[in-house]
Formats: structure tokens, C-alpha cells, sequence
């Protein structure tokens, strides 16, 4: 919650989002490489901070731990509401939910 409740331009939180509302949106296999993607395994949350690297709060720790996606249990991405997303995810969002012709076909000939 707290990532949605941070203010950057007055480097302050507030009390405004008070429920946590998220959209799963595919496998990590089809995330983009864009921080501020939520991750997802499945009961908790982390958030991608680029470079193959996510956070998390972590209950056997305590604490808020960076480590790799791929040390995690993430098995998808997902957006969270009340956030305002680059055009590379709106458009990787609207390229999974409303596939195109050409973008099957591409599929089909790698054999996928």
C-alpha cells in the first residue's frame, strides 16, 4: 500500500488508497521490462524495480528485501489500480488481452 500511497512530488504519503485492487495480466514470460510492475506468486505482492530485480515485503525476515525475480516465487505481473502505466505496458496489456492476427501467426511459426 505504501507504494500507492507515495506522493513523489511532495516526497510524502498520504491516506487516500485505502484497498488494494489489481489486475493480473499474464506470465512473467510476457512482463515488460518496466519498474513499477506488480509481481504476483500467487498470496503476495512485490514490485519490479528494473533490471531483474523486485521488492517485497518478506514475513520470515521482517523487513523489505531486493532480490532477483528469478530467485522468487513470481508467477505473474499484474498492475495495480491507481497507478498511471508507461504506453509500453498499456500497450504489451492490450497486445495480451486482444491479440492480433499477425501476432498469432508470429506464435504459430516459433511453435508456440
Amino acid at each position: 500500500m505504501g507504494y500507492l500511497r507515495y506522493m513523489p512530488s511532495e516526497k510524502s504519503f498520504n491516506t487516500d488508497i485505502d484497498t488494494l485492487i489489481y489486475n493480473e495480466i499474464g506470465g512473467l514470460d510476457t512482463m515488460p521490462d518496466v519498474a513499477g510492475i506488480g509481481l504476483f506468486d500467487g498470496n503476495n505482492f512485490g514490485i519490479y524495480v528494473g533490471n531483474g530485480d523486485a521488492i517485497f515485503a518478506s514475513y520470515d525476515i521482517g523487513n523489505i528485501v531486493k532480490s532477483p525475480v528469478s530467485e522468487g516465487n513470481w508467477i505473474s505481473w499484474c498492475t495495480f489500480e491507481g497507478i498511471n502505466y508507461t504506453q509500453e505496458v498499456v500497450d504489451k496489456i492490450n497486445e495480451i488481452q486482444n491479440p492480433t492476427e499477425e501476432n498469432t501467426e508470429e506464435k504459430n511459426e516459433n511453435g508456440e
